[in-house]
């Protein structure tokens, strides 16, 4: 079976709404988990102690959240990074790095997938309810709602930005046409490919004052080049708050997982400052 945009169907049927019949979803959450060999609920989103990049925020003081969908066509049903290429297909670290392979992470972001583009509103209605719930809790939170996806939520539910007291950002291969941040309440950084266009479209988006994500040749323990196209690089391996970042910055990161082997080509871009 061919794998549907999953971007494209739900922007079709949205955008949903972030208020509704909860516990009813949540019924339908808890049911469609137990269809797929599972004892029952579980929440949507990631807190901050369940990922080691989300974890990396501490050092701001704001606790991150993050929605973790399959990646790439890892969902069979869906394909959830539109803007994919093959290069970052083949190396993408929420594949290759980590415990991502395993049989049970692969299969958890595979059934949140899969409810998500079959029942879209509830899918909606419970992520509204657990990001105001962790906002409460917290007194403000980060949520990165694209950990390993590529959806346009600010068209797919553009009420969850409407939410108090959270900082909404994520990274994405699309142009900086395709996608809104919507007067600044989603900050986006734009990850560069291989694709002709790719390091053109990045410096539009630099020259909006926007951040931008590249991955170097560098090894651990070695400086990143200082400069990309002129703009100055900042060491992204650090922590993933990108919209602490200055404006017009390169968010710089080492290649990991199989973006270290030759076949990564123009994905992995040289280790030298330009």
């Amino acid at each position: 079976m061919e794998s549907r945009n999953l971007t494209k169907l739900l922007e079709e049927q949205g955008p949903f709404e972030v208020e509704g019949d909860l516990v009813g979803a949540m019924h339908r959450w808890d049911a469609f988990r137990r269809e797929n060999g599972y004892a029952g609920y579980a929440p949507l989103l990631t807190p901050p102690s369940g990922n080691l990049k989300l974890a990396k925020l501490t050092a701001y003081g704001l606790p991150n959240y993050g929605l973790t969908l399959s990646a790439a066509e890892g969902s069979e049903e869906f394909d959830a990074c539109t803007w994919r290429t093959p290069m970052c297909t083949a190396a993408c670290v929420l594949v290759t790095a980590g415990k991502a392979s395993l049989p049970s992470v692969v299969k958890a972001r595979q059934v949140k997938t899969q409810f998500l583009g079959r029942a879209p509103q509830d899918f909606v209605l419970i992520l509204a309810a657990e990001l105001k719930a962790a906002s409460l809790k917290h007194g403000g939170i980060a949520a990165r709602l694209n950990v390993a996806s590529d959806v346009r939520w600010e068209r797919v539910a553009p009420q969850l930005f409407e939410l108090e007291g959270i900082r909404f950002y994520d990274y994405t291969k699309a142009p900086a046409s395709q996608r809104d941040d919507l007067g600044g309440r989603y900050h986006l950084t734009y990850s560069v490919s291989e694709r002709p266009r790719s390091e053109a479209e990045a410096v539009e988006w630099l020259d909006r004052g926007g951040s931008v994500a590249v991955v170097f040749a560098t090894t651990r323990g070695h400086e990143l080049p200082s400069t990309w196209k002129g703009f100055q690089v900042i060491d992204a391996d650090h922590d993933d708050g990108r919209y602490t970042d200055p404006p017009a910055t390169v968010a710089g990161l080492r290649a990991k997982g199989a973006g270290r082997r030759p076949e990564a080509g123009g994905f992995v871009k040289e280790a030298v400052a330009t």
